[in-house]
């Protein structure tokens, strides 16, 4: 097996394997199925960060609560990127990091659509 017939394989395997840290994702760069599947992903965390929040007084209460908001938008956000992607890892530490790539890119490629365009 070549290096080509590898990167390949990783590539219909999985689209963001072999993402090495500190790299960063480009949506621009993507076929039109992973800029769907990013868009997706990214949709489902953001659903889930302007969700209405539940009161919190203390920095105590305010800290748990977005500490759990993060934990449920990044939970749904992996959840739909193994509802679309089915040849997604197994490892949650490996999505999670796929996802999180994802996600930064969004930010990075549009911040005033992912935080205040309408919700798609």
């Amino acid at each position: 097996m070549t290096y080509r017939t590898v990167e390949v394989w990783n590539k219909q395997r999985n689209f963001w394997h072999g993402r090495g840290a500190g790299m960063t994702l480009m949506p621009g760069h993507l076929a039109e199925e992973q800029r769907k599947i990013l868009r997706e992903v990214a949709l489902a965390y953001r659903r889930v960060m302007r969700a209405p929040q539940e009161p919190a007084v203390t920095r105590a209460e305010i800290s748990r609560r977005d500490q759990k908001r993060e934990s449920e938008a990044l939970a749904a956000a992996a959840a739909e990127y193994r509802r679309l992607n089915p040849s997604a890892s197994d490892d949650p530490r490996e999505v999670s990091g796929e996802v999180n790539q994802m996600i930064a890119a969004a930010i990075n490629a549009d911040p005033r659509w992912f935080w205040h365009g309408p919700d798609a």
